[in-house]
């Protein structure tokens, strides 16, 4: 079965993102942000921004991660979650799946999903919903 374009482009942007960024936790903060980022089909400067600074602020925390790549391997999967919804979202909900189990990563992947919501300084159903997937994810209360 052939792939349609969106999803065949959103499968090449996580093929992408996969190679370049293989810490499972940064993989699934990336994850959780964009999912949370992109659910009301759009993304705001404010929310690239955001994700931005709480990577770098992070860096140094969790492992020493060259920021670019990982910045340019985040805005491949905001296109990917906005060309292809629905591969996409389960594609994120699977990364951030990874991480369930590890206490300290779940809340931090929670934290960071929250940032995501706060980011355009207004919540909305949509990014209400993803935020209650990813905890689901997380094997958090929602």
């Amino acid at each position: 079965m052939a792939l349609n374009e969106d999803t065949g482009y959103a499968v090449e942007s996580w093929r992408r993102f996969d190679e370049t960024v293989t810490n499972e936790l940064v993989r699934a903060m990336a994850s959780a942000f964009a999912l949370v980022a992109t659910a009301d089909g759009d993304i705001a400067t404010q929310e690239v921004e955001r994700f931005g600074a709480l990577l770098k602020l992070q860096a140094d925390s969790i492992a020493p991660l060259p920021t670019e790549r990982v910045d340019r391997a985040f805005a491949d999967i905001v296109a990917a979650l906005l060309s292809d919804p629905e591969f996409s979202r389960a594609r994120a909900l699977r990364i951030i799946e990874a991480v369930r189990g590890d206490e300290p990563y779940s809340e931090l992947v929670a934290a960071v999903a929250q940032v995501a919501l706060q980011a355009d300084h207004r919540e909305r159903a949509e990014e209400l919903a993803a935020m209650a997937d990813i905890r689901t994810a997380l094997g958090l209360a929602a």
